[in-house]
């Protein structure tokens, strides 16, 4: 902003589309609150328009559209394909997934503490 308040060096560049995102917000916000700056802009708009369309618009010989088109496809970077992942098998998950040994392996964890349990208390005995 310049020492009057107005974004004066920034006009051109809102008009033109050409401000970074936070710029640009701070032109539009003042421009919400500015009619003198408002009235600046629209004309640079009017401008820009006059400009757009004063140059003719060519198309290029064909030789040169052959070449730019050459240009563009070695310039433009192939994308590769990413690596597929290597699906390897887990031994021992169907086993670990069945239901049935769900349901089994705390029935066999507590006949082991029970085991151990009176394993213990007939070692105590003797």
């Amino acid at each position: 902003m310049s020492s009057s308040g107005h974004p004066e060096d920034l006009l051109e560049a809102f008009a033109l589309n050409a401000l970074e995102l936070d710029e640009e917000e701070l032109v539009q916000g003042h421009l919400d609150a500015c009619n003198r700056c408002s009235v600046v802009v629209s004309e640079y708009l009017r401008v820009a328009a006059v400009f757009g369309e004063a140059v003719p618009q060519l198309e290029p010989s064909s030789g040169l559209r052959g070449q730019l088109m050459q240009a563009v496809s070695r310039a433009e970077p192939k994308a590769e394909q990413a690596p597929q992942p290597q699906v390897v098998p887990s031994v021992g998950r169907g086993l670990a997934d069945s239901r049935l040994v769900r349901m089994l392996m705390p029935m066999a964890a507590s006949v082991a503490v029970i085991l151990v349990v009176l394993a213990l208390a007939m070692n105590v005995r003797i």
